[in-house]
């Protein structure tokens, strides 16, 4: 979630605004879904809706920072890898164990703590992203990056997703969330691809983007539908021609935000100052807050009860609680980029 990968501190190339931008916002709809499920307990806004295709965005965004136009070093990726993937995993799940086991009532002893972060079950995301960017870095060396090769792989992998999305296939024990990675597969290697080919004019792109959002519409009126059967892959909840939704809306997303004005300025970042300010600082540190996504809406959801608030049915309490978590998320993002940096796998403070 970070560059060069989705979660890669250690990049030589200078950043995008427009990923650390979608990034951010990316996270704002994370979080924002967390806050939902736990201050009312449940999804008013319906999950399939947007989850799934932001979670697929995140994928797309790490596999679109793979491709380097001097070509792909295995050595240099597996490095980036450990220290802005792997570690963070460790570090933050280890640390966070005691903590998310007593606001969930877990009694659970040191070694089920301990094998539950062995197997990768810590945090389901950044273990599946983990393994996901894992089997791209062996795919790309594998097949030495050539286009044709990808083209087969693609295919193959989109036919794995399917099989994984609908249960068809599937590994019971899913350690390291592996069953999410090989459904998220198949993006990380479309992100790769839209960057490899990344030279569209502005012409093409807004037709795309009509093309694309016109195909979408029927899409998501079809998932909108109660009735519209669902299946649970480990902790995705995957509607039915999912593979087809999140396709689209990643590409939707990457065209919004890649689309330009005559002076080559992007649209996005027309955004006030200061909201573009946050938004790719929080989009920059989007490791981290994934970690803290979850536990401080569980703990802020904990504290309001214990006071006697609970949700009352105005949606407006769902929004002032969601800049809450917001803003308690970022205070604590922020001092451990200032004072732990080397916890992200950086060497200098960054807050």
């Amino acid at each position: 979630m970070t560059s060069p990968s989705a979660a890669s501190p250690a990049a030589s190339a200078p950043r995008l605004l427009w990923i650390d931008l979608l990034r951010g916002f990316l996270m704002l709809a994370i979080i924002f879904d967390h806050t939902e499920i736990c201050f009312t307990g449940d999804n008013i806004v319906p999950y399939r809706m947007y989850v799934p295709d932001v979670l697929m965005a995140f994928f797309f965004l790490s596999g679109y920072l793979f491709y380097r136009p001097e070509g792909f070093r295995l050595r240099h990726k597996l490095h980036s890898w450990l220290r802005g993937v792997f570690m963070p995993y460790f570090i933050f799940t280890s640390a966070l164990a005691l903590p998310k086991a007593w606001l969930h009532g877990d009694g659970g002893s040191i070694s089920d703590l301990l094998l539950t972060i062995l197997t990768g079950q810590g945090s389901w995301f950044i273990a599946s992203l983990a393994v996901a960017e894992l089997l791209f870095c062996f795919l790309l060396w594998l097949s030495r990056a050539r286009w044709r090769w990808l083209a087969g792989a693609g295919l193959f992998a989109v036919a794995l997703a399917y099989g994984f999305g609908t249960r068809r296939l599937a590994f019971e024990a899913n350690w390291w969330h592996v069953n999410e990675a090989v459904v998220a597969l198949p993006f990380l290697l479309l992100g790769y691809m839209v960057h490899r080919f990344d030279s569209l004019g502005m012409r093409w792109r807004l037709g795309l983007f009509a093309l694309l959002l016109m195909l979408s519409l029927p899409v998501n009126v079809l998932v909108a539908s109660s009735s519209w059967p669902s299946v649970l892959v480990g902790a995705l909840v995957l509607p039915r021609l999912f593979l087809v939704k999140n396709a689209l809306s990643v590409l939707l997303l990457y065209l919004l935000f890649t689309i330009s004005q005559r002076d080559g300025v992007r649209w996005v970042e027309q955004m006030p100052r200061w909201l573009a300010a946050m938004v790719s600082w929080t989009g920059r540190r989007s490791i981290v807050y994934y970690f803290f996504s979850s536990g401080v809406p569980t703990a802020l959801t904990a504290v309001f009860s214990r006071l006697g608030y609970t949700y009352r049915g105005c949606y407006a309490e769902v929004l002032v609680v969601f800049l809450l978590n917001l803003l308690l998320i970022t205070l604590v993002t922020w001092a451990i980029y200032r004072y732990l940096p080397w916890t992200t796998g950086r060497r200098k403070p960054n807050g």
